[in-house]
């Protein structure tokens, strides 16, 4: 990874420290630690000083891919193995809650995290979207089976507070999330070339 400042950029690799050059994802949060996402485990960099978490300390999957960081502050790790990762902080150290196939999840490939305006936390995989209750850990899940256009989901963004779009490889689908946060009944409209859209493939960060 790169820093720039003062016009310059200094290169940051594991000759340096880095637990691994394939870097995947990089987040600061809003206490300026430096999230640092490889495909050989989690580093965060707290005020100069650093720490490493693989399977070997208990995190649940070394190939972390995407970070989240919701309303009160609470981070979250999307990976590619592990599913979705709550990040616990106690005495200033980190523990980690995962939420996996096992508890419900669409699938452990997690690509993309945001949350709604009631706190819930949804997420892009594999296999389709997830929404996870943060309170209740509660997941309600919405695949093809359901009317999205694909299961393999890049990304995620809300429109606005009551519609969440939903980018995979065939296309876009909007939701309605009102209707689904009450019913439970998945309420979408798909965009793809006859609607003009003319990129069907929605991309992570496009």
């Amino acid at each position: 990874i790169f820093k720039y400042s003062n016009g310059k950029f200094t290169n940051y690799n594991d000759k340096k420290g880095l637990i691994s050059n394939n870097v995947r994802g990089v987040f600061q949060d809003s206490k300026d630690r430096i999230w640092i996402g490889t495909a050989a485990g989690l580093e965060v960099q707290i005020a100069g000083n650093t720490q490493h978490f693989t399977t070997k300390e208990g995190f649940p999957s070394n190939r972390v891919l995407t970070f989240y960081q919701d309303k009160k502050g609470t981070m979250w790790i999307g990976t590619s193995t592990g599913g979705i990762v709550k990040v616990i902080e106690a005495n200033g150290k980190f523990q980690f809650k995962n939420y996996s196939m096992n508890e419900g999840l669409a699938d452990d490939v997690v690509l993309c995290i945001t949350e709604d305006q009631e706190g819930n936390i949804w997420v892009a995989s594999f296999g389709g979207i997830s929404k996870l209750n943060s309170v209740t850990g509660k997941i309600s899940t919405i695949t093809k089976k359901d009317g999205l256009a694909s299961n393999t989901v890049y990304a995620i963004a809300f429109a606005d507070e009551d519609h969440l779009l939903i980018g995979s490889n065939s296309g876009l689908d909007k939701l309605d999330i009102a209707e689904f946060n009450k019913t439970v009944k998945a309420t979408l409209k798909h965009f793809g070339k006859e609607e003009g859209f003319l990129g069907l493939e929605c991309n992570t960060n496009s």
